[in-house]
């Protein structure tokens, strides 16, 4: 996640998110995904990263991004935006004082629906 600036004129200056942007004009939602992780971390998702894309009747669009190689990433990874940047566990997150909300809320909803599923698998 990363630690917005204190810009004011950031919606919700100085609170924890996810990475990513708008989608310009024609662009694919895994283009633009692949294109503001780009921008933002320096990380190639198509050498890094499983891409899963997640929507749950959001107003944003949600991609899932699962990690290959993670001394590679450690390597690669710079933050060009943002004050700082952490990898959290779940309950590291619901800990956090300031955090999107909308991140927050696609965050809680993705993880109540994979322990669902993870129960379920295990059960049968």
């Amino acid at each position: 996640m990363q630690l917005r600036s204190k810009d004011k004129k950031l919606l919700y200056p100085h609170h924890w998110g996810c990475f990513g942007g708008s989608k310009l004009c024609k662009e694919t939602y895994i283009d633009c995904i692949t294109r503001e992780v780009a921008e933002e971390t320096n990380i190639d998702l198509k050498i890094f990263f499983f891409v899963k894309y997640f929507n749950r009747k959001f107003t944003r669009n949600f991609f899932l991004l699962y990690l290959k190689n993670i001394k590679q990433f450690k390597k690669k990874f710079k933050l060009n935006e943002g004050a700082d940047y952490g990898f959290f566990t779940y309950s590291q997150i619901i800990k956090l004082s300031k955090v999107v909300p909308y991140d927050k809320y696609a965050i809680d909803t993705y993880y109540k629906i994979s322990n669902l599923n993870n129960f379920k698998i295990r059960k049968s």
